[in-house]
C-alpha cells in the first residue's frame, strides 16, 4: 500500500505543479496583454494544450486567446474559442470575465455576419458590464454602434456612440478617444447631422499635434459632409480631397474619388473629372451608379439620370431586408432582457422568502406568519404575470422568425421605389415633348400633376390593407369602420405595428422620430379605449 500511496502522492505533486505553472503564465499574459498583444498571441498559441488540466485553465486560456486575436486585428469567425470561456465563466469566476467572453462570443458571431446573435451576445455582456467593467461598457457600445451602421439603423448608431464616448471620458480611456470620435462623426453624417458632424471632425483635425489615421480620414470626411449641405462652395470641397491626397498621401476609396470629381464637375473642370473617372477601377457598382446619376442631374442629362436610378433601385430590395432583420434583431433583444429580468426576480424572491422563513422560525409569531403569506401571494401573483409576459413574448418571436416576409417586403420595395420615379415620368415626357415650343409649359403641369400624385397617393396604402384583411380577418377594415375619425397616419401606424415592425423602422418608413411613433402608438391605445369598438379586443391585442 504504501508504495501505491507514494506513487499517488508524486502524481499529485506532478499534476499541482503543472496547474500552478500554468495560471501562473496565464496570469502574466493577461497582465500584458493590452499593451503588448502580439507577444501574448505568441505565448498562448505556443503553449501545450494538454497542460490545460482544469476546466478553469481551460476557461482562462479560451478568453485570453479570444483577446489576443482581436487585439492583433484577426477576425475569427470561430465562435468555438469564446464558446469555452462562456461556458464556464456564467456559472463560475469573477463577473469581469463573464463580461468579456461575452464580448468576444458577439464579436465572432459579428465576424460571421450573425447581426441578431452579435446583438443579443453584447446585451448579455452589456448587463454584467454596468455593474463591473466600465471599460468593456464603452466597447459593449461601440460593437453595438457597428452592428446598427452595417444594418442601417443610424438613430441606434448615435445613441450607442455618443454613450460610448461619455463612458470612455468618464474612466479616462484617453487611447479610446480619437477611434470614438471619428466614429461619432460618421453616425452624424448618417443621420443627416452634416454641421455637427463637421463640428466634430474639426475638433478631431485641431487637437491632433501629428497627422494621424483619424486627421486624414477626419479631412476626407468633411469634404463628403459638405457635399451634402446646402450653399455649398465646392472649391473648398476640392481643396479638402486634394489636401487629403497630396498633403497627408492617403488611400482613397472607389466612393472618394467619385465624390471628389462630382465636385471639379460643379466648379467647371469637367475634364478633370473625366480623367479621374476613367481611371477607376469599378468595384462597387452601386456607389458608381448612384455618383453617375448625381453628375448626370447636375449635367441635366436627364436621360443617363433615368439610366442610372432605375440601375440604383435594383438593390434597393437589400436596404429594406436590413431593417426587417434589424427590427427583428431588436425583438430579440428585447426578449432576452425581459428573460435576464425574470432570472433575477426568480433569485431575489427565493432570498427573500428565505430570510422570511428565519425570521418566521425565530420570532415564531403568528402575525408575522400571516403578513409574510400574503407578501408571498402577491410575489407569486406578480412572477406569475411575468412568466406570462415572457411566454407571450417568447410566442411572437417564434411567429416572427417562422413568418414569410417576401409579400411584405415586396409591398415595400414597391413603396420605396415610387420616391425615385418621378425624375424618370419627367425625363420621357421632355424627350416626347422635344421640339415643341410650349415644352416649358408642359412640364411644369407634369411636375404640378406628380406632386399631386405622391401628396395622394393612396393605392400602395388601400392595396396593403387589403393584404391585411385577408390575413387578419379584416382587421383594417373594422378599424377604419368602427374608429372612422381616426388620422390616416393613425391607419398606417397601426398596420406597420400589427405586423411586427419595431419603432425605428416604421420611423424611417414614414419619415419621421421614433418618439413620434410611440406618442401615435399611445394616442391610438387611448381612442380605443374611450370608444369601445365592437373589435376593441382585437384592435388592443394587435398593439401589445
Amino acid at each position: 500500500m504504501k508504495p501505491l500511496l507514494a506513487i499517488g502522492a508524486a502524481l499529485l505533486m506532478i499534476f499541482s505543479c503543472t496547474v500552478i505553472e500554468t495560471d501562473r503564465t496565464l496570469n502574466d499574459v493577461e497582465s500584458f496583454i493590452m499593451d503588448h498583444p502580439d507577444s501574448a498571441l505568441l505565448i498562448l498559441e505556443s503553449m501545450n494544450r494538454e497542460d490545460l488540466k482544469t476546466a478553469r485553465t481551460k476557461a482562462h486560456h479560451a478568453l485570453l486567446h479570444a483577446m489576443a486575436l482581436d487585439k492583433n486585428y484577426i477576425d475569427v469567425t470561430d465562435d468555438s474559442i469564446a464558446s469555452v470561456a462562456v461556458e464556464y465563466y456564467l456559472k463560475h469566476g469573477p463577473q469581469r470575465n463573464r463580461v468579456r467572453a461575452l464580448y468576444y462570443l458577439g464579436k465572432s458571431y459579428y465576424y460571421q455576419q450573425q447581426y441578431d446573435m452579435a446583438i443579443l451576445e453584447y446585451s448579455k455582456a452589456e448587463r454584467v458590464a454596468k455593474k463591473c467593467d466600465s471599460l468593456y461598457l464603452g466597447m459593449i457600445k461601440t460593437a453595438k454602434a457597428g452592428i446598427y451602421n452595417i444594418t442601417y439603423n443610424s438613430i441606434e448608431e448615435l445613441k450607442c456612440t455618443q454613450e460610448a464616448l461619455g463612458i470612455f471620458k468618464s474612466i479616462g480611456a484617453e487611447r479610446y478617444y480619437r477611434p470614438i470620435t471619428y466614429s461619432l462623426g460618421m453616425a452624424y453624417h448618417n443621420v443627416d447631422r452634416y454641421a455637427d458632424a463637421l463640428s466634430v471632425y474639426k475638433d478631431l483635425i485641431d487637437s491632433s499635434s501629428e497627422i494621424d489615421y483619424y486627421c486624414i480620414n477626419a479631412t476626407i470626411s468633411s469634404a463628403h459632409s459638405l457635399i451634402e449641405m446646402n450653399n455649398v462652395d465646392y472649391h473648398v470641397v476640392d481643396s479638402l480631397f486634394r489636401k487629403a491626397k497630396y498633403e497627408y498621401d492617403a488611400d482613397f476609396e472607389e466612393k472618394d474619388y467619385w465624390a471628389w470629381a462630382y465636385s471639379l464637375y460643379r466648379i467647371g473642370r469637367n475634364e478633370e473629372a473625366d480623367v479621374m473617372t476613367s481611371k477607376l477601377e469599378i468595384s462597387d457598382e452601386f456607389i458608381v451608379d448612384f455618383w453617375r446619376a448625381r453628375i448626370a442631374a447636375y449635367l441635366k442629362d436627364y436621360e443617363a439620370v433615368y439610366k442610372y436610378d432605375n440601375l440604383t433601385l435594383k438593390r434597393q430590395n437589400d436596404i429594406v431586408e436590413k431593417l426587417l432583420e434589424e427590427s427583428l434583431a431588436i425583438y430579440q433583444s428585447d426578449y432576452y432582457q425581459t428573460q435576464l429580468e425574470l432570472s433575477e426576480y426568480k433569485v431575489r424572491t427565493r432570498t427573500i422568502g428565505l430570510l422570511g422563513l428565519i425570521v418566521l422560525i425565530i420570532l415564531v409569531s403568528v402575525i408575522l406568519l400571516l403578513a409574510i403569506n400574503r407578501y408571498i401571494r402577491k410575489q407569486k401573483a406578480e412572477k406569475n404575470k411575468l412568466f406570462e409576459y415572457a411566454e407571450e413574448i417568447k410566442r411572437q418571436l417564434e411567429e416572427a422568425k417562422g413568418k414569410d416576409y417576401s409579400e411584405l417586403k415586396r409591398k415595400f420595395i414597391s413603396l420605396y421605389r415610387t420616391r425615385f420615379e418621378t425624375i424618370g415620368t419627367l425625363c420621357d415626357q421632355y424627350i416626347q415633348s422635344a421640339g415643341r415650343i410650349d415644352i416649358e409649359s408642359l412640364m411644369f403641369k407634369k411636375v404640378e400633376m406628380l406632386i399631386s400624385e405622391v401628396k395622394n397617393d393612396s393605392v400602395n396604402r388601400m392595396a396593403f390593407e387589403s393584404m391585411l384583411d385577408n390575413d387578419l380577418d379584416m382587421i383594417m377594415t373594422h378599424l377604419r369602420t368602427e374608429m372612422p375619425k381616426m388620422k390616416e397616419l393613425d391607419y398606417a401606424i397601426f398596420s406597420y405595428i400589427i405586423v411586427g415592425f419595431d419603432a425605428t423602422t416604421i420611423s424611417r418608413l414614414l419619415d419621421m422620430t421614433v418618439n413620434n411613433v410611440y406618442a401615435h402608438k399611445r394616442r391610438i391605445r387611448v381612442k380605443i379605449e374611450e370608444k369601445h369598438p365592437e373589435h376593441a379586443e382585437q384592435f388592443l391585442e394587435m398593439l401589445v
